[in-house]
């Protein structure tokens, strides 16, 4: 149990692959840890097998809360590949497993979660769209990471859509909130945004600086989804310069 509860701790402060690591220590894993074994492989894997993992889950005995975060992990990897409506539908069913448990915590880290998607893989006005929604429920969870992951994505919102003003105020309220309640991932997300806000700006010796911070809370982390696009914005500045 020690360990297990060691790996929520880690997976809390977004240090992915410690967490990882954790379970897959355990000489049986039990069901809510082979869920959270699924929630990590979207982070230290590949999304195909996080839905791999999940569906199969799907088919056992789980919880209204275990039943949502396979839902969303099955959402989120077809919602990757352009599978918008199956997408679309998993995510419906995610929202809909969440709503019977009343867990406020998990409702919000779902609405993120699935703005976060919709962003990467559907449209800027398709997240902007679930902003008022998350912005609820984070004020009523009171969660901490709930509420930095609406000002990241206020501000990777405003900054695609050039609004660099309104992108940096909500990169300094997320930055301050991170000092207290400190979190490796949201700390890569928030390096990689303020990267793409330094290129809007042409301070390049900027965004080279926020990048090299983003690989390193990539590392810390372990988590693929920082350093996929911090790679991707590294040659992209680079191009820039020249």
């Amino acid at each position: 149990m020690a360990a297990a509860a060691s790996a929520y701790e880690l997976v809390a402060k977004g240090i992915f692959k410690d967490a990882a690591a954790q379970v897959e220590r355990l000489a049986e894993i039990p069901v809510n840890l082979r869920v959270l074994q699924a929630q990590l492989e979207v982070h230290v894997g590949t999304p195909t097998k996080a839905r791999r993992l999940a569906e199969a889950l799907l088919n056992e005995r789980l919880t209204g809360s275990e039943k949502s975060i396979c839902w969303e992990l099955v959402g989120r990897a077809c919602l990757s590949v352009g599978q918008v409506d199956d997408g679309l539908r998993a995510m419906g069913r995610a929202f809909a497993a969440v709503k019977a448990t009343e867990d406020n915590k998990l409702e919000a880290t779902l609405s993120a979660q699935y703005a976060q998607a919709l962003l990467n893989w559907v449209g800027v006005e398709a997240a902007a769209l679930e902003i008022p929604k998350l912005r609820q429920l984070a004020i009523r969870s009171g969660e901490p990471q709930s509420m930095i992951a609406l000002h990241l994505l206020v501000a990777e919102i405003n900054a695609r859509r050039g609004l660099v003003s309104s992108a940096t105020k909500h990169l300094e309220i997320a930055r301050g909130l991170l000092k207290q309640f400190e979190n490796y991932w949201q700390q890569g997300r928030l390096a990689i945004i303020c990267s793409a806000v330094a290129v809007l700006q042409s301070d390049y010796d900027s965004a080279l600086r926020y990048n090299k911070d983003a690989l390193a809370w990539a590392n810390r982390s372990g988590s693929r989804e920082i350093r996929i696009p911090a790679l991707a914005n590294l040659v992209a500045i680079q191009l820039a310069q020249r």
